[in-house]
C-alpha cells in the first residue's frame, strides 16, 4: 500500500501528533508498504485551510502509479483531499486521523473558570474549524481514534453509520528488562506536560506542595513545560522546570523517577507519557479522565487521581508510597500494560484496519 499521514504541524514539533505518525509510519514501511509523512512548510504554518488545499493539490498532481491507497489526515486536514477523491471518483481512500475531538475538549473548556484557561477557544473555530471537522468526518471513507471514548463521540456527533471506525491507540516502546524498579526514601516525582489548561499543571503542582508537607524532602520535575517561567516556581528548591526536552532522552527521566504524576484535563489519546512511564517500571499517579481510564485501573496497574481535592490527592499518593508491596505490584502490573501496548502490537491492527478499508 501507499500510505500518506498528513497534519498541518510543523515538521520538528517533536509532539504527540508527530510522534504517533511518525510511529506508525515507520512501521508500516518496516512491513513493506510506502508510508510517508506530510508537515506544514512554513509558509502554511498557521493555516489548516490552505495545508487542506495544498494536500489535495499533490494528490492530483501525483501520477496515478503513485497516488496513495490511503491518506490518512488529522482532524479537517483532508478535507480538500475527501472532495477531490468523491468529485473525480479516484480509488484513494480518505480516513480523519482524529487526535482529540475538537467538541470533546471544547465541552470540557467550557466548564472551567475563564482565568484558568490558556489559549482559549476563538469565535472562528466555531464559525470555520468546528464545521470543517464535521464535514471532513462526513466525507471521509472512515476515521481513526486512538481511544473509545472518541471513537464514540465521533460516531455520535457525526453521525458516522456505515463508515468504518477504527480503535487504534497509541502505542510504547518497551524494555523487557527495564521494571523491576527500586522506589527510594527520596522520592522523585515527574511530570511529563506543556504549560496549558488541558495539562493541569498548576494542580499537580499543588498536590506536590502538599505532598513536600509529608514527605520534605521530595522533589518534582516539570519537563517539558515549553515556558522559561511557571508562577510560583523559582529557580531553586524542590520543583524544577524543564521547559523542553528531546524525546530520544527521555528515558533518562523516567530512569531516574520512579513516580509520575499526571493531573490532566483532557487527552485526546492514550497518553505517551504515562505509557512510557509505566514501560520504566514507573508507578504513575493520574487523573481520572475518560481516555486514561480506559488503560489504567485504580489499584491495579496505577492509581487514579480525583483531580479537584489536591489534598486528597496527595493524601491518596502518599498513603502509597508507604508500602512497599503496592509500590512493586503497581509497577509489575503497570510494565505489563506497557508490553500490551507496545507499538509492534498497534501497529498489527492499524495494518489489518488498512487492509480492509482498501
Amino acid at each position: 500500500m501507499i500510505l500518506w499521514f498528513a497534519a498541518s504541524i510543523a515538521p520538528a514539533s517533536r509532539g504527540g501528533v508527530h510522534r504517533v505518525m511518525e510511529e506508525f509510519a515507520g512501521g508500516l514501511r518496516s512491513r513493506g508498504h510506502a508510508a510517508v509523512c506530510m508537515y506544514s512548510p512554513g509558509s502554511l504554518r498557521h493555516s489548516y485551510v490552505a495545508f487542506s488545499v495544498m494536500l489535495a493539490f499533490k494528490l492530483l498532481t501525483t501520477p496515478k502509479h503513485r497516488k496513495p491507497d490511503i491518506i490518512l489526515a488529522r482532524s479537517s486536514d483532508g478535507l480538500c483531499s475527501s472532495v477531490a477523491v468523491r468529485l473525480l471518483r479516484l480509488r484513494t481512500k480518505v480516513i480523519l486521523h482524529n487526535h482529540g475531538w475538537e467538541q470533546n475538549a471544547y465541552a470540557v473548556e467550557s466548564r472551567l473558570p475563564r482565568l484558568r484557561i490558556t489559549h482559549p477557544t476563538t469565535w472562528k473555530a466555531h464559525v470555520i474549524r468546528f464545521p470543517l471537522v464535521r464535514l471532513a468526518c462526513r466525507l471521509s471513507h472512515g476515521t481513526l481514534h486512538g481511544t473509545v471514548y472518541e471513537a464514540r463521540s465521533t460516531t455520535r456527533i457525526c453521525k458516522v453509520a456505515g463508515k468504518r471506525v477504527l480503535y487504534v491507540p497509541n502505542g510504547v516502546k518497551t524494555n523487557r528488562n527495564i521494571w523491576n524498579r527500586a522506589f527510594p526514601a527520596r522520592p522523585d516525582f515527574l511530570c511529563v506536560a506543556n504549560n496549558t489548561w488541558k495539562k493541569n499543571l498548576d494542580y499537580v503542582i499543588d498536590t506536590f506542595r502538599q505532598i513536600t508537607s509529608c514527605i520534605p524532602q521530595s522533589r518534582l520535575f516539570l519537563v517539558g513545560t515549553g515556558t522559561e517561567s511557571i508562577t510560583g516556581v523559582s529557580g531553586q528548591g524542590p520543583i524544577i522546570n524543564i521547559p523542553s526536552e528531546n524525546p530520544d532522552r527521555m528515558g533518562d527521566w523516567y530512569a531516574k523517577c520512579p513516580f509520575l504524576i499526571s493531573g490532566s484535563r483532557y487527552e485526546g489519546g492514550h497518553s505517551l507519557a504515562i505509557l512510557e512511564a509505566m514501560s520504566w517500571g514507573c508507578v504513575c499517579f493520574v487523573s481520572a479522565i475518560p481516555s486514561t481510564c480506559e488503560f489504567v485501573l485504580h489499584n491495579r496497574n496505577g492509581i487514579l487521581l480525583e483531580g479537584i481535592d489536591s489534598l486528597a490527592d496527595a493524601q491518596t499518593i502518599v498513603e502509597t508510597l508507604e508500602d512497599a508491596n503496592v509500590l512493586s505490584r503497581l509497577s509489575s502490573r503497570g510494565f505489563q500494560t506497557a508490553l500490551r501496548n507496545r507499538w509492534g502490537r498497534q501497529i498489527d491492527r492499524l495494518e489489518k484496519a488498512l487492509w480492509k478499508i482498501r
